[in-house]
């Protein structure tokens, strides 16, 4: 098992979504397919590609954010010019207090953060989002 493997496993197990066991034998068959730990574990449906996504954002310290079921805020949305959620696959989609909610596929992204604060002018509190639905969700407002 590689070391990215093996923290990913130990996330897993920690998070009660997985029994060692499983580890164990998807390690072995992805390592044998030449598949990643988590697009095997996903692809065979061990675990589903949101449990995933929500023990990544949580071992990071994140939010997850579903925007296939946020309501995005057109003022929120108002806010990026076009491209710009694409290009870092970010979606911002409400407000609390006077800082903006974005959903980022990447939140570790600093030149994503950093492009983003410049071009809003605001304090952002990030969340970790799914791209895939959110670029479907926001291309209205693209």
């Amino acid at each position: 098992m590689t070391e990215e493997s093996g923290e990913l496993g130990a996330l897993l197990l920690d998070e009660g979504l997985i029994e060692d066991a499983q580890l164990q034998e998807a390690a072995a068959a992805a390592e044998e397919k030449g598949q990643s730990l988590s697009r095997y574990m996903v692809d065979t449906q061990i675990i589903s590609e949101r449990e995933l996504v929500t023990a990544l954002a949580h071992s990071l310290g994140f939010e997850f954010i579903d925007i296939a079921q946020t309501t995005v805020d057109p003022a929120a949305a108002a806010l990026f010019p076009d491209g710009l959620s694409r290009r870092y696959g970010a979606i911002p989609y409400s407000f609390e207090d006077d800082k903006l909610l974005v959903a980022l596929a990447d939140p570790a992204n600093v030149l994503a953060i950093d492009d983003i604060r410049a071009v809003t002018g605001r304090t952002n509190n990030w969340g970790l989002g799914r791209c895939s639905y959110g670029r479907r969700f926001f291309l209205p407002w693209l």
